[in-house]
């Protein structure tokens, strides 16, 4: 069994065996499992901010930020449990409404040579994205409060791609593109702008560096991020996964659940008064 989740084989098992017999459903969550979840990307999130939340001052605008991610990372955590704990109990019986023998549920959830195995996408396949997307939103957040301290002396911001063949095509055209820092062209353009995109920003002074500000002209016919789940800013926005994620849509009579994510122990998001 491979997972990037890092639950273990013994805890597989366990909850394999509590799914199949109902223990376990969308109603009633494993809190290993989302405790699990939750530490690997809280640790994304620490990693690409440059520090975890006893690193920052009290009231300082990169603590504020981060206890928005972290609490962001603990709604994400618990709506990813719910999905896979959902589509995992869909599977205990078969097209036909009969219940599975354990054998053939078990390999559809755990994978053999013939099934990927379902816990295995979620914890392994779409985790390791979710983790990378986690470091690079949290770099940038942390990156955004740094050029908000300097647009006095550096007010535009360049936006550069890596300037290889795995540059997409969208990206592309973004590459050069020169606005000011407050332009709200960065509202939506801001990186990442799609999963594992290596774009980044550079700040520009007038003094010192040769620019010439890219037209209103020229923006209004560039393409949009790769989809609505990166057409927002870190920095502005305040948390990592956006809010349109599939993971965060549940059918109304888990709606009441979701307010409270799920039961599961969650930190408290920031009270300044500002809304996510």
């Amino acid at each position: 069994m491979s997972n990037f989740a890092n639950y273990t084989a013994d805890d597989l098992e366990r909850l394999i065996n509590n799914i199949y017999a109902g223990s376990v459903n969308a109603s009633r969550l494993p809190v290993d499992l989302y405790e699990t979840i939750l530490n690997r990307l809280t640790d994304a999130v620490f990693i690409g901010f440059g520090g975890n939340l006893e690193y920052f001052d009290n009231n300082s605008a990169d603590k504020l930020l981060l206890e928005y991610y972290v609490h962001n990372i603990a709604i994400f955590s618990g709506a990813k449990t719910f999905q896979q704990v959902k589509d995992m109990s869909n599977l205990v019986f078969n097209e036909n409404g009969f219940k599975r023998e354990f054998n053939e549920f078990r390999k559809i959830i755990k994978g053999d040579g013939f099934y990927k195995g379902l816990f295995n996408m979620y914890n392994d396949k779409w985790l390791r994205t979710e983790y990378n997307t986690a470091v690079r939103t949290a770099q940038m957040g942390a990156e955004w409060n740094s050029i908000q301290e300097d647009k006095d002396i550096f007010p535009y911001l360049k936006y550069i791609t890596a300037k290889d063949e795995r540059v997409r095509h969208n990206h592309a055209e973004f590459d050069g593109v020169v606005r000011s820092v407050d332009d709200p062209f960065w509202d939506t353009h801001t990186p990442l702008n799609g999963f594992n995109c290596r774009c980044r920003l550079i700040q520009l002074n007038e003094e010192d560096d040769v620019f010439t500000v890219t037209p209103d002209e020229k923006i209004k016919k560039l393409s949009p991020p790769d989809s609505d789940l990166f057409a927002f800013n870190p920095g502005k926005n305040k948390y990592i996964f956006d809010p349109s994620h599939p993971y965060f849509t549940v059918e109304d009579k888990y709606k009441v659940a979701q307010s409270v994510n799920f039961g599961f122990p969650t930190p408290k998001k920031p009270s300044n008064g500002e809304t996510i």
